[in-house]
């Protein structure tokens, strides 16, 4: 945004003009007139300029401070206390190295999106990727595939899994996230529960959801790969087996994903390659 606020100074009223700056030619012309108009219209200009390039900094410093007073409001844990978590539930080591790839990945997005003056909680984004899976495990009929990724449960975590799916049967892992986060951390639970349709249905309802959906679908565990491998992947152990409740048209499932895509590259004014 940028507001102009322009001065003109009136030759007519300038008190400055009080005492004679020209002399009167034989045809009673004003000689130097003119040269007073220059030299007064380009004050005017140097004046108009200044106030832009000033008020302009203001909005902009003031944009900037709002969104720290909003990162600031909003209460989210500290990284500290979600590997606390992670340790209260037993999360599984792999599923735990998948989700701090994805906070990784996510929150450098999201630091050079604000960079190119995109409005975006970039604490959010950490926080919100890192706790991303903190109850996949749950969701999983069995621990068995941790092995693709070089991973075997060990007895507490295996433990917990089973009292865990007894609690939340049926229940997609960022609403049981949401749920044991809310009286909390409202705002977050809010915002997992979020980013966990957007898993379902391709709804991205903030910058802040599509950047950790984004991240999580260019991971496969802890591997980075194109986003085309990520969901050839997830079709195969999901959507195939119809797994994935809510996608009626796996096509526009992919495109909307393609187009978040776009949507953060072409803000980021790079290809996908490079993010």
């Amino acid at each position: 945004m940028m507001v102009e606020i322009r001065l003109g100074l009136s030759l007519r009223n300038d008190t400055r003009l009080a005492k004679p700056r020209f002399a009167l030619g034989p045809t009673g012309c004003r000689i130097g007139q003119s040269e007073v108009c220059r030299r007064d219209n380009s004050r005017a200009r140097l004046a108009t300029a200044t106030l832009r390039v000033t008020v302009s900094h203001h909005i902009c410093c003031r944009r900037q401070n709002i969104q720290c007073k909003r990162d600031l409001s909003m209460k989210l844990p500290s990284v500290k206390e979600c590997e606390a978590l992670f340790r209260q539930y037993h999360v599984p080591k792999n599923i735990e190295a998948h989700c701090k790839a994805v906070s990784v990945f996510a929150f450098s997005i999201a630091q050079k999106l604000q960079e190119k003056s995109v409005s975006i909680n970039i604490e959010l984004v950490k926080i919100g990727a890192l706790l991303h899976d903190l109850m996949k495990a749950v969701t999983l009929e069995s621990l068995d595939g941790t092995g693709k990724f070089a991973y075997t449960p060990n007895s507490d975590e295996i433990a917990m899994w089973k009292q865990l799916r007894v609690r939340y049967p049926g229940i997609h892992e960022t609403e049981i996230t949401s749920k044991l986060l809310s009286p909390s951390y409202p705002e977050l639970a809010k915002f997992l529960k979020d980013e966990g349709n957007a898993s379902l249905t391709p709804t991205f309802t903030s910058w802040e959801v599509k950047v950790v959906h984004y991240a999580d679908w260019r991971f496969i565990g802890t591997t980075f790969v194109p986003l085309n491998v990520r969901m050839d992947d997830i079709f195969q152990r999901y959507a195939r087996k119809n797994k994935i409740g809510g996608i009626k048209d796996w096509d526009i499932f992919v495109s909307e994903q393609r187009k978040a895509e776009k949507e953060i590259s072409d803000a980021l004014q790079c290809s996908p390659e490079d993010l």
